[in-house]
């Protein structure tokens, strides 16, 4: 099972703080995310998936800029995204190989008794 990371951890985080997220995610709109924290919450073992829906954008240029965000995040390494249908055209574009390989270790691999418990 993974929880989201906190709002508590969230901030000490992004405060440069040293903190353990394995089995945990990052999961909100992609304006919550600066680029430069993406690194620090790998580093923290959390599983980074921004959200990239059209209603977050402005009408006359939604495609334009979601494609800007999955491009400029993608770069900085998260390792994947929440998309709506109208973005999911968007998600086949210039992103690295590493935003869909570069995944953080399993906890289950690490204990195979807590395999299939909810």
């Amino acid at each position: 099972m993974m929880l989201a990371v906190s709002r508590e951890d969230r901030a000490r985080i992004e405060a440069g703080e040293k903190v353990d997220l394995g089995s945990q995610f990052w999961f909100a709109a992609e304006g919550e995310l600066e680029t430069e924290h993406v690194g620090s919450y790998k580093d923290a073992r959390a599983l980074v998936l921004p959200a990239i829906n059209t209603f977050r954008y402005p009408s006359h240029a939604h495609r334009q800029i979601a494609e800007e965000d999955i491009v400029r995040l993608s770069r900085a390494g998260v390792h994947g995204f929440q998309i709506d249908s109208v973005s999911r055209i968007l998600s086949r574009s210039e992103a690295p190989e590493s935003a869909t390989t570069d995944l953080p270790p399993d906890p289950a691999a690490r204990n195979p008794a807590s395999r299939g418990r909810c």
